[in-house]
Parts: C-alpha cells; structure tokens; sequence
C-alpha cells in the first residue's frame, strides 16, 4: 500500500500525471494519437437544435398517443364538474372558479361546470356575495367562452330567500 503512493508521489513532484489504469504521463505531451478525431460542419449547432427540435415534436406526438392508450391517464368525467366554493372567501372562489375554467378551455371539450356558491344565508344583509360576485365575474371574464349559463342563485329568491345554491356553466368546445 505505501509503496505505490510513493510512486504516485515522485511522478506527480516530476510533473508527472497518473490516471486510474493510465500509464504516467509529463505535463504539456501530446495526447495520445489513437482515438477518433473529426472537425465539425459549421453550421452543426444549427443542424443539431434543428434534430432536438424534431425529437421534441415526436415527444409531443407519442405523449398525445400514449394518453388515448394509457389505462391510467382519467377518461372525461360523465355529468358536471363540480366547483365546491363553500367557506371561501371571495378572490379564493374567484381564483379557483377561474382555475376550473381554464382546464376546462385548455381540455378543448364542453365541458360543464356546476358551481356551489350556498345560499348565503350567513351572509348578513345583502344575501350572498359569491353567487353575485362569482356570477358576475364569470359572465364579465369569459362570456366568449359560454355555451350556457344558468342565473345567479341571488336572483332566484322567493321571499327574500334563494332557491338554490349553485348554477351551472357550459363552457364551449375550442
């Protein structure tokens, strides 16, 4: 054990390099002349990115052909997606309502939406702000994109009280 580390030693003080399984060689030689050597075009940088890009586009594809085979990748939901907004606040329903119809406008399929705001009965004076305001907020941002919207459940009352908490949105297939 000592001996070799001695050895490694007196090469490395001569200016000697000693690679695991290499024969020592002096600092500032020439490589070794075996081995393969070749020049590149001038243009391979574009030539390669060009063949990355292809790769990607097939990438692309196999993924797309994968999902309709996969067993495991969710097949589309029969019947409405429901957006449960109970106990949130006002920009954390629109945030996530907001969420719900972006998947579903990025999905490409109509899709529908049955969106649960409650009555607002707890609500105070005024009834309930999310069905208002989420209501509101979804005719305003994506009106574009609606097949079909049911009213607010704060205009369907009967004696000050709502009918119903919740509505549905059909969003359109893109």
């Amino acid at each position: 054990m000592g001996s070799g580390n001695k050895e490694k030693r007196k090469r490395r003080a001569a200016g000697e390099t000693v690679e695991p399984g290499e024969k020592p060689v002096k600092k500032g030689a020439e490589p070794p002349k075996a081995g393969v050597r070749f020049e590149l075009e001038p243009d391979a940088d574009r030539i390669f990115l060009d063949s990355m890009r292809q790769w990607d586009d097939r990438l692309a594809e196999f993924e797309d052909e994968l999902a309709e085979v996969d067993p495991r990748t969710p097949k589309p939901r029969a019947g409405p997606v429901e957006v449960d907004l109970h106990r949130l606040r006002l920009e954390e329903a629109i945030w996530r309502v907001d969420g719900e119809i972006d998947a579903a406008l990025a999905s490409g399929r109509q899709t529908v939406l049955k969106i649960i705001t409650g009555k607002g009965l707890h609500s105070g004076p005024g009834g309930g702000v999310l069905a208002r305001e989420v209501h509101r907020h979804i005719a305003e941002r994506y009106a574009r994109h609606i097949q079909a919207m049911d009213e607010s459940p704060s205009d369907v009352t009967v004696g000050g009280v709502p009918l119903r908490g919740h509505f549905t949105v059909t969003v359109k297939k893109s």
